[in-house]
């Protein structure tokens, strides 16, 4: 194997699969996204890093040699089941009483690990009896298309009987924990560890890059088909986004953890920037959007990227910030969502034209910062992620005649030897020049040039990635319709280029949310109370559900005492009052408004001494009724004007807030209230949107 001295692969699942996206014609706001990197294999977020996924099989069960292991997977432990099957080692179990099982090749160092850890344990007097262990063993997850780490030779299974599946998420073992931590210590994701399941005999790798003194970063194993220009198309399901438009931002790259070329939106809101992602594994189906929130991001003037700067095998988005003496860059971590994040002063001064993209140029599984210089004169400059972009790791003039200020670059693997080669295209034209640059070159000459199919050249966001899964470079075009197409670097070893990542036994749940959706919220559309749910909004009484998002109002969701406090405070503009009036109100963001309404008599609190509110308690329609009629003003009412309201300390203010017409009662004949019941947030939208009709 030769040394890779640049890039990285951590895009398994890391970081939008292996080549970066870019934009052709820049339709307002399209950015390039991150580049490619060596492949991460994590089987659950609950082993320090984010899950990855494995490819998936044409069929279930036992899997034949000849099985196409396809995307990242393919490059770390072969292109196929054959290919896997013949780089496995024979490695000797400890504590087994000289048990061997096979493993693979590039994991040994892992297991080698192990074996020394289990070693030092029992200098130490520890032990733990294995009895059983499994290895090797070419099939999927059970009853799934999923290819199990089994068949890579990635994961190991030990007695079973006493360490068993559950998937009740039960954690049973009889491990004690040096070992379990023996095993972690290593590079290992521990079974025991997964977040919803519980599979404690089971050990998988977590590659290299999680493993303490692993060599240096394998090549990618060689592929199996023949390169093409960019000229054979495939078709590709289209992203619910529509048309793109001026006031989003498009990347496309591996933003799932699959490794296939998912399609991102960037929205702005008013508290950062909401990142929505069309996964490529579910037909970029509106209903399987998964979202994330970049807390204080910015598209206005600034260039958005996908990258793993952490190390942790999932793109984080990085948002460069030119306006400064130098580049500001901030991450914000896929980790939580992109909530978190760190703001970095970078050691360049930005100029209007350059260009950023992410990749891995010193192979420390983090991907540096590439800025290209456009111009009559085109250079290179590389800032490592290691120095928090403060110091160049490389710095270089391109090769190129001519201006490039109407090119874009992309980073790669066109040449497949692990390293980021720079595609330089050239989009004056009717058709996509394509000017490649390898890394084995040093970047210093034009290694191959390309004439990619017209269709590359008609304007919207570009990308380079594996579409097919086969390990070569393809182009996958999202034009301003909003429509995707690949455009394939390879001749096609399969008719279905997209099989390797998605089922095709999919399909949407009959209860999804549409991603398209009509007034203010997403999940009240058909709600009978949708009319009193947008008034409410249009008011600026509430701000749904799911902060910071604000597009749910969950209209079947019990209202607590907390939430009604605010309702009430925002509809009779009370102002709020900072403190802690009740012992169980904490500095939450309800704790102002509670203590507002309790200012003004609109509540006692929930035990007799007032000493607290009980913040988390639903609201009874009983109590709901008291609020309003305190909250309004409205004279209480003796008698009886429902069945089932007898002479309780809320009867008076039921009785009123009927007489005003804030309520009509819970039956049809409106002769029952039905006071114990909770309130739901549809039918609280109701109440208040009768009662303030009725000045307080």
């Amino acid at each position: 194997m030769s040394h890779r001295p640049t890039r990285s692969w951590l895009a398994l699942l890391v970081v939008f699969l292996a080549i970066p996206p870019w934009l052709v014609v820049q339709p307002s706001g399209a950015e390039a996204t991150a580049g490619a990197q060596w492949p991460a294999v994590n089987e659950s977020s609950g082993c320090g890093q984010l899950r990855t996924f494995p490819p998936l099989a044409t069929r279930m069960g036992r899997l034949p040699r000849t099985e196409t292991v396809g995307g990242p997977y393919g490059a770390l432990f072969g292109r196929t089941i054959g290919e896997a099957e013949d780089s496995q080692v024979w490695w000797t179990v400890p504590m087994s009483g000289g048990r061997r099982i096979r493993v693979h090749q590039r994991a040994l160092p892992a297991f080698e690990r192990v074996s020394a850890n289990l070693a030092a344990a029992a200098a130490e007097g520890k032990w733990y009896p294995i009895s059983a262990v499994v290895g090797q063993s070419s099939r999927t997850v059970d009853a799934k298309l999923s290819m199990s780490y089994h068949a890579f030779g990635a994961a190991v299974d030990i007695n079973p009987a006493s360490n068993p599946y559950r998937s009740d998420n039960t954690l049973i073992t009889n491990m004690p924990a040096w070992f379990v931590q023996a095993w972690r210590d290593a590079g290992f994701c521990w079974g025991g560890d997964w977040l919803d399941l519980k599979d404690t005999m089971h050990f998988s790798w977590k590659g290299p890059l999680p493993t303490p003194g692993y060599p240096a970063l394998p090549d990618p194993y060689p592929v199996h088909s023949e390169p093409a220009p960019f000229t054979q198309p495939v078709a590709m399901p289209s992203p619910p986004f529509g048309p793109l438009d001026e006031f989003h931002r498009y990347l496309i790259g591996n933003a799932s953890g699959r490794g296939a070329p998912d399609v991102v939106q960037l929205a702005q809101h008013d508290l950062g920037v909401i990142v929505n992602i069309a996964k490529a594994s579910s037909d970029f189906a509106g209903c399987a959007v998964q979202r994330g929130f970049a807390l204080d991001a910015q598209l206005d003037n600034r260039t958005m990227l996908l990258g793993d700067f952490t190390g942790t095998a999932r793109s984080d988005l990085w948002e460069v910030d030119p306006s400064g003496t130098t580049a500001a860059v901030t991450i914000h971590s896929s980790r939580s969502e992109f909530l978190e994040s760190q703001t970095l002063a970078a050691g360049f001064a930005s100029q209007p034209d350059d260009l950023y993209l992410a990749g891995d140029v010193d192979d420390d599984g983090r991907d540096d910062l590439y800025v290209i210089r456009r111009g009559a004169v085109t250079s290179l400059e590389v800032w490592t992620a290691a120095s928090g972009f403060g110091a160049p790791a490389l710095n270089v003039v391109l090769p190129v005649a001519t201006d490039t200020r109407l090119w874009q670059f992309v980073l790669g693997d066109r040449d497949i030897d692990g390293e980021p080669d720079l595609y330089g295209i050239d989009l004056s034209g009717p058709n996509a020049i394509i000017s490649l640059f390898t890394r084995a070159d040093g970047y210093a000459q034009v290694s191959e040039t390309i004439t990619a199919a017209a269709s590359a050249a008609t304007g919207g966001v570009l990308a380079i990635t594996d579409q097919d899964g086969d390990g070569r470079d393809d182009l996958v075009v999202l034009n301003p319709a909003g429509n995707l197409q690949a455009l394939l670097g390879n001749r096609p070893l399969t008719a279905d280029t997209a099989r390797w990542y998605r089922d095709p036994n999919w399909e949407c749940d009959e209860d999804a949310e549409p991603f398209t959706y009509g007034g203010t919220f997403r999940d009240d559309d058909g709600s009978i109370f949708q009319p009193d749910i947008e008034w409410l909004a249009a008011a600026g009484f509430t701000n749904g559900c799911d902060w910071p998002y604000g597009d749910h109002y969950c209209p079947n969701q019990p209202v607590t005492r907390a939430e009604m406090a605010t309702f009430l405070a925002r509809a009779l503009g009370l102002e709020s009052i900072q403190g802690q009036g009740f012992l169980d109100v904490q500095n939450t963001a309800h704790a102002p408004n509670i203590n507002a309404i309790a200012n003004t008599g609109i509540t006692l609190g929930c035990v007799p001494d007032g000493s607290r509110f009980c913040p988390e308690q639903p609201v009874t329609r009983a109590e709901m009724a008291t609020f309003l009629a305190r909250a309004l003003g409205l004279e209480s009412i003796a008698g009886q004007t429902f069945l089932d309201v007898g002479n309780t300390v809320h009867a008076p203010n039921i009785n009123a807030i009927a007489a005003a017409g804030i309520t009509l009662g819970c039956v049809p004949d409106g002769s029952l209230y039905c006071p114990q019941d909770s309130v739901a947030r549809g039918q609280m939208a109701a109440f208040l949107h009768r009662a303030l009709g009725i000045a307080p």
